[in-house]
């Protein structure tokens, strides 16, 4: 709420502050990296791009490539809550060629997934749902709940958008079982979120 929203504003600081003054360079893009993630929950849009981007310079810095493919994250994310798709297809597509090479498959799924979600957004609905079940295909969807949750939700509503009788249903239906047995408190939950309710709205 709005009480947290200062406070939240003052740990991030003072992470900065005390990680630069004792951290290494992978302390430090491992925090700027986690700090973006507040700011970007609070549209605090400037500070988020600030962090993000001095994560991944230090990150490339030292070969730090998880929180290299976190950054590209990040970024997407960003471009997306801000409307800007084509920019976080871009990304997310160059995300993608980045786990090829260094074999991460949680942010591979991230970089499928938001493709998807670019991809319905500007009304390519097939290949949204493609990759959106490639992405599901490929994780442990009991122990990666969220990221089934991201795939799902947009995946239910590309096949809405595409005109589908049955399919949007059915995959809005399995996001909301995940939805009532975990709390979705991840940031990157809302945009899922709000599509498994826009489909379940169009189809009352």
């Amino acid at each position: 709420g709005a009480r947290a929203r200062p406070l939240s504003q003052a740990w991030c600081r003072r992470a900065v502050e005390i990680v630069e003054r004792t951290g290494t360079p992978p302390d430090q893009a491992h925090i700027l990296a986690r700090v973006a993630i507040p700011h970007l929950g609070a549209c605090r849009w400037d500070e988020a791009e600030s962090a993000i981007r001095r994560a991944w310079r230090t990150a490339e810095s030292v070969m730090y490539m998880r929180i290299v493919g976190e950054c590209h994250a990040l970024a997407g994310i960003e471009a997306q809550f801000r409307g800007e798709f084509r920019t976080a297809l871009g990304l997310y597509r160059d995300l993608h060629r980045l786990c090829v090479v260094v074999g991460d498959r949680q942010i591979t799924c991230w970089s499928l997934m938001g493709q998807a979600h670019a991809l319905v957004r500007l009304g390519e609905h097939r290949e949204a749902i493609e990759l959106s079940e490639r992405a599901l295909a490929g994780l442990d969807q009991e122990t990666m709940r969220s990221e089934t949750v991201l795939g799902l939700g947009m995946l239910a509503l590309a096949r809405l958008q595409a005109g589908e009788a049955t399919g949007p249903y059915a995959a809005a239906d399995r996001s909301l079982a995940y939805l009532r047995g975990s709390v979705p408190v991840i940031y990157y939950t809302q945009q899922p979120v709000a599509a498994t309710a826009e489909v379940f709205l169009a189809l009352l």
